[in-house]
């Protein structure tokens, strides 16, 4: 087996936003990955803010409680492929910032979904696409995948992540 890639996702923390792991890891079978999936949060600049910022924090009233099981799910039924898998947030839209973050977290690939619709979580949040877009030649390469979802409506739920694939899953 190849080298494990460092890759860096934006989500949203719905489960629909999940769907790009579960493309890259069926795209890339022989490949094991660290996955680090990101979300823009723009701090409010205030010095309380500054001092008392805390990811943990903000990153346990984003994510919800399917959100976390279907993340789950995948590390059981990736079993090995997937070597770590967290969240984290982006707190700046600076191209220096996202740079550093990039640097600092040992990021090898940009993971982008070509047909995924950002749905902004808090008023705060922002849409980390441009920030990619702009930032995909600083020694980064930008994966683009088309998530395979059938012409089924879009429902933010655990079994939508099973079911749009033909996972066959017995309980």
């Amino acid at each position: 087996m190849a080298r494990t890639k460092r890759v860096l996702i934006q989500t949203d923390f719905t489960v629909n936003s999940l769907n790009i792991v579960v493309d890259l890891l069926d795209r890339y079978p022989d490949q094991c990955f660290e996955i680090i999936l990101v979300h823009g949060l723009q701090s409010d600049n205030s010095i309380t803010e500054l001092l008392g910022f805390h990811a943990e924090d903000h990153l346990e009233e984003l994510q919800t409680e399917e959100f976390i099981k279907a993340c789950q799910l995948m590390r059981s039924k990736y079993g090995d492929r997937i070597n770590e898998m967290y969240a984290d947030i982006i707190t700046s839209q600076t191209n220096n910032y996202f740079r550093n973050y990039c640097k600092g977290s040992r990021v090898d690939h940009l993971v982008i979904a070509e047909d995924y619709r950002f749905e902004s979580a808090t008023p705060r949040s922002f849409d980390l696409l441009e920030i990619f877009n702009k930032n995909s030649n600083v020694g980064l390469s930008a994966v683009y995948l088309a998530t395979r979802l059938e012409n089924v409506p879009v429902i933010d739920k655990l079994d939508g992540l099973f079911f749009r694939r033909n996972w066959h899953v017995t309980f």
